[in-house]
């Protein structure tokens, strides 16, 4: 991940679909954004990458947002994926309460709160 990186918690509804340029994306509702600014980099041709890219789209004020400031698609993962993900990551402010946001959303997801279409997408790299 580097410059402008942010993370969307989102649910994911794949029964709810947009068709754009003749792909079928499936609509996110935003919950929560976590900036991360310049985190780092990623190898954007690594098979991790190419495999988390998914078609989704959310909502980011009037705008509809499908790919990152790069056009990259964005990048999917559970809530546990990118906790020990970002816990990988040492020496940057940013990451510890990044990590309690997510944490935060465990426990409410164990209460019965939020179902299993609870998404962290990755957006930039």
């Amino acid at each position: 991940m580097g410059y402008e990186t942010r993370l969307y918690v989102v649910e994911k509804y794949n029964s709810m679909t947009m068709e754009i340029e003749g792909e079928k994306y499936s609509y996110c509702e935003k919950i929560a954004m976590f900036d991360l600014c310049k985190l780092g980099t990623v190898n954007t041709s690594s098979e991790e990458f190419a495999q988390r890219k998914v078609h989704v789209y959310l909502y980011s004020g009037d705008d509809i947002v499908t790919e990152d400031s790069y056009g990259y698609l964005l990048r999917e993962y559970t809530v546990e994926e990118m906790i020990e993900k970002l816990s990988k990551i040492e020496n940057y402010r940013r990451i510890a309460p990044c990590i309690g946001m997510l944490k935060g959303f465990l426990e409410e997801k164990a209460k019965g709160n939020y179902r299993d279409n609870l998404k962290v997408l990755a957006y930039g790299y």
